[in-house]
């Protein structure tokens, strides 16, 4: 019999923490024309006032 007993104590032991959140998160399945301008914002903003 399979059952749920202990796994959340397992669970807790470790700490069940959030997912990691990314600083840049990944630009896949974003239109392209959108990404281009969005690395031209990043640049600008890095460099310009």
């Amino acid at each position: 019999s399979h059952t749920n007993h202990n796994q959340n104590r397992k669970a807790h032991r470790n700490g069940i923490k959030k997912p990691k959140t990314n600083k840049y998160p990944s630009m896949r399945g974003v239109c392209s024309f959108i990404s281009a301008c969005f690395g031209i914002v990043l640049i600008s903003s890095v460099g310009g006032s």
